[in-house]
């Protein structure tokens, strides 16, 4: 079994602007790597990412696949 890694990141914005940046399609697009497609906001939901050439990626925890 691999160790577990943890990472701790403050962020000096109110709880409600930081939600909102990893919950909301619009705020995703606007600070993440690729606009989002479809967004499952439940435990274990996925996010499909558009590639800005509008070619379509899964981000599955960092794998890639067309």
């Amino acid at each position: 079994m691999s160790p577990e890694f943890h990472y701790t990141l403050l962020i000096a914005k109110p709880l409600t602007e930081v939600w909102s940046a990893l919950t909301e399609k619009k705020m995703i697009d606007r600070f993440y790597m690729a606009p989002v497609h479809t967004l499952e906001l439940k435990e274990g939901g996925k996010i499909k990412l558009r590639k800005r050439s509008g070619v379509h990626y899964r981000n599955n925890y960092g794998t890639q696949g067309p």
